[in-house]
């Protein structure tokens, strides 16, 4: 059978048959993204975008631009960093984890997923049984990267330098209005 005779049979374009894809292969430009989001935990996808056009890459800002999760509650991503007041210093447990989740939930719903890395106070029990009680995956990082959690790393690194680099806490109360403001 002819190709114009299949076409007409299956009521297709005879063009569909020879079409050959014009866009470049983007293997090598996803490579290079990932190579600098993983040395650059920091960078969100503007930074990312502008270095690659420094580097001669012709790209659009959109094609950067990492997707999001596409609802509330799909995917939470969370992550701890740690100070201290000029006289105490304060552990954060799992229990302490598994109780914020609790005040949170209440006002924000669960969670599909949370991203955490290997952190003493992500693998412990309490919050295994609180994440398997209320249907809610937890997404583990691998050890050493980062960049499995990157929006929380960037928010860590920006948080830590506008904030508790900027401030000295004298009181545990202090450091929690500090931080929320």
């Amino acid at each position: 059978m002819s190709a114009r005779r299949a076409c007409a049979v299956i009521q297709a374009g005879r063009t569909s048959d020879r079409y050959k894809s014009r866009r470049d292969d983007q293997a090598s430009l996803r490579k290079k993204i990932r190579e600098i989001a993983e040395t650059r935990v920091r960078y969100g996808y503007r930074r990312v975008h502008v270095l690659l056009l420094r580097e001669g890459w012709k790209v659009n800002v959109k094609r950067v631009y990492r997707n999001p999760a596409m609802k509330p509650n799909e995917v939470w991503a969370m992550d701890f960093v740690s100070d201290q007041t000029f006289d105490v210093r304060q552990r954060y447990r799992g229990s302490d984890v598994v109780e914020t989740l609790e005040r949170v939930t209440r006002q924000y719903g669960k969670p599909k997923t949370i991203r955490v890395d290997n952190g003493p106070e992500f693998i412990s029990k309490d919050l295994d049984i609180w994440a398997y009680m209320n249907g809610v995956t937890l997404d583990f990082s691998r050890p050493g990267k980062p960049t499995d959690n990157a929006f929380i790393e960037s928010f860590n690194g920006k948080f830590r330098t506008e904030c508790l680099n900027t401030a000295w806490f004298l009181s545990l109360d202090e450091a929690r209005s500090k931080c929320e403001a």
